[in-house]
């Protein structure tokens, strides 16, 4: 299973409506660079389909959180939202 392109646009909207300096194309995760802010990550399976999408945010204010939640109802799978280092929030989906 993974992610359809419109899934995918439908995310990346997300995040440019969060932080409007997000870059346009998504990175290729590359474990040494796991904390970089303002691009969206993608991580693919063997047959290059994406599986898991993710951003990583400065701190967001409590309109941008809400924000967050009300469009992520769009998208049929769970929302993860973590904080695996002080002032640095990971926020994403995966299959």
């Amino acid at each position: 299973m993974y992610f359809k392109d419109s899934e995918v646009d439908l995310m990346r909207s997300i995040f440019r409506r969060l932080d409007l300096k997000t870059i346009e194309s998504l990175q290729l995760y590359v474990k040494d660079n796991d904390r970089r802010t303002g691009c969206t990550q993608v991580v693919y399976n063997k047959w290059k389909k994406p599986v898991c999408l993710f951003q990583n945010f400065e701190s967001l204010s409590p309109y941008r959180m809400k924000l967050l939640m009300r469009l992520a109802e769009q998208i049929p799978y769970p929302i993860h939202i973590t904080e695996p280092c002080e002032g640095i929030m990971t926020i994403g989906w995966k299959v």
